[in-house]
């Protein structure tokens, strides 16, 4: 069973209309069940014969980790990815309902809770995919990234931090399942026609006609994941056809020996691992 999360839109469509496809059976993993239950049913009147399911997932609320994460083992489901697709960038601060900061809450500490609660429901073969991103070069990750409040907010700025600490758990995480043999890779999907490239400025239709032929439809971007899933590869990320080493600078990142300590510290008085 693939696990898809943010499946309700975008990429996250995409990907698990692929998936059936190549007759695979999928967990759409969604926030947005309003949005998200028409587009089930579109896939399911087109692919009848698939186990499609539909689960509410919020991962800017640690609570809803752990009852789709819980509903895993109940149900008995056998994972055989876990597709990390789902993301945000807010426009302003905000706070998830554990208070972290939304956009790092979600890109980060979101998929850092639903990864490790799910890790018992992965084995051998099995593969873990983290949506990194090229803004990881602008990012910064020190001791005290999960506390940062409103003061000098900046939408990308945050995001490229949000996906430099995936970045780092995806590397961490990629060594310590290695033995397990469960394969773990980062996507780039480059940047993609959807609701998270604007702004919201002033400025948007200019930046939309300058950089619109260089933006990717999202069944296009959707084709990394399913290079990544069917490459039988660890430790990569995967962009546009290629694939690449994680970067040096990630490897000889400072925060990288303790950024799973550090967020599991953090965590543990609000989730059970």
């Amino acid at each position: 069973m693939y696990i898809v999360t943010g499946a309700n839109g975008g990429i996250g469509t995409e990907i698990t209309r692929k998936l059936l496809q190549k007759g695979g059976d999928v967990i759409m993993a969604c926030r947005n069940m309003q949005k998200a239950t028409p587009i089930f049913e579109k896939l399911k009147s087109e692919f009848p014969a698939a186990d499609l399911r539909l689960w509410p997932l919020d991962l800017a609320n640690l609570s809803s980790i752990e009852e789709i994460a819980d509903r895993v083992k109940t149900e008995g489901v056998q994972i055989e990815a876990l597709i990390n697709n789902a993301g945000v960038m807010s426009k302003c601060y905000a706070e998830t309902a554990d208070g972290f900061e939304m956009t790092m809450g979600v890109n980060f500490v979101g998929v850092y809770a639903l990864t490790r609660k799910l890790l018992s429901s992965l084995s051998a073969g099995s593969c873990v995919l983290n949506t990194v991103s090229v803004t990881t070069s602008l990012g910064s990750v020190k001791k005290d990234f999960l506390a940062k409040g409103p003061k000098h907010y900046f939408r990308l700025a945050r995001y490229s931090d949000s996906k430099l600490a995936l970045l780092l758990f995806t590397i961490e995480l990629e060594k310590r399942l290695r033995e397990r043999g469960i394969r773990v890779c980062g996507i780039d999907p480059g940047v993609v026609d959807t609701g998270m490239i604007s702004m919201q400025r002033w400025f948007d239709p200019i930046t939309d006609a300058i950089f619109r032929p260089f933006i990717k439809r999202p069944e296009k971007a959707a084709e990394v994941t399913m290079r990544a899933l069917e490459s039988g590869l660890s430790g990569r990320i995967f962009r546009g056809e290629k694939n690449v080493a994680f970067p040096k600078s990630a490897l000889n990142h400072g925060m990288l020996p303790e950024i799973w300590s550090q967020t599991e510290k953090i965590l543990e008085k609000k989730i059970t691992f």
